[in-house]
C-alpha cells in the first residue's frame, strides 16, 4: 500500500547517510501526506498507483486553491514513494512513465508565484536605519543575495 511506503521513504529520507532531509522538512513532508496523498491514495497498492490514479488528486488540489507549484510538489512526493520500493538489485520495483499531460499537472509559472522580495529603496532606508555590525550584515545579504538562514 501507498501508506506503508510513503512511512518508509520519509524515514529513508531522514535516516539516509548521503544528505539527509532536516526534521522539519520531514515535517513539512508529512503534512503534505496526511492532508493531501494519504487520504486520496493511502489505501491504494503500489503496482496502481499511476497517471490516472493520481489524476483525480490534482484535480482535488487544484479546485482547493493549491497553487501550481504546491502541486506539482506533493506530486513529486507521489513520484518518490513510487521510486523508494527497490529490488535486491537497487532498481524500482515499480517503474513508471510519469506524463504531466495525461495526469492534467497544472503548469508552473514562475512569474506569477509568490516570491517575497525588498525593493531597493526598502533595502537602503533599513541600511540607513541600521549601525555598526547589523548594518555591515545588510549590506553583505543585500549585495551577494544570501539569507540569514
Amino acid at each position: 500500500m501507498f501508506r506503508e511506503q510513503s512511512k518508509i521513504w520519509l524515514e529513508q529520507l531522514q535516516n539516509r547517510k548521503r544528505k539527509p532531509i532536516r526534521q522539519s522538512y520531514a515535517v513539512t513532508i508529512q503534512g503534505a501526506l496526511d492532508k493531501w496523498l494519504l487520504p486520496a491514495i493511502g489505501e491504494t497498492p503500489l503496482a496502481n498507483v499511476d497517471n490516472l490514479s493520481v489524476k483525480p488528486l490534482i484535480e482535488k488540489m487544484c479546485c482547493a486553491g493549491l497553487s501550481p507549484r504546491s502541486v506539482n510538489k506533493y506530486i513529486e512526493h507521489v513520484k518518490q514513494v513510487m521510486e523508494s520500493l527497490k529490488a535486491a538489485n537497487g532498481e524500482p520495483i515499480h517503474k513508471r512513465t510519469w506524463d504531466a499531460d495525461t495526469m492534467d499537472l497544472p503548469v508552473v509559472n514562475y512569474s506569477q508565484q509568490k516570491r517575497p522580495s525588498l525593493k531597493a529603496n526598502t533595502v537602503s532606508r533599513l541600511i540607513a536605519e541600521s549601525s555598526g555590525q547589523e548594518q555591515a550584515l545588510y549590506v553583505l545579504l543585500a549585495a551577494t543575495g544570501m539569507r540569514i538562514s
